[in-house]
């Protein structure tokens, strides 16, 4: 997570765990459409939190920014 934007832009998981780093100056969030998945990042901080969900493609965007374009496509 930078500011405003997820990189990469397109995730691949394999694992149901799921690393977020928050390279950004200001709080981040990583929440899926559709799902009970919602994850704060600090600025600075590293979190690794369980993804509960079927395999698939998933619309990701950060709650906080996500008018300002910070969505993406997790896989």
């Amino acid at each position: 997570m930078k500011d405003n934007v997820f990189v990469p832009v397109e995730a691949t998981v394999g694992a149901p765990k799921v690393k977020l780093i928050n390279e950004g100056e200001t709080l981040h969030n990583l929440s899926v459409e559709g799902e009970s998945v919602d994850f704060d990042v600090q600025p600075g901080e590293t979190e690794t939190e369980a993804l509960r969900l079927s395999p698939g493609s998933y619309t990701m965007f950060c709650k906080y920014h996500r008018k300002q374009g910070m969505e993406g496509t997790l896989t």
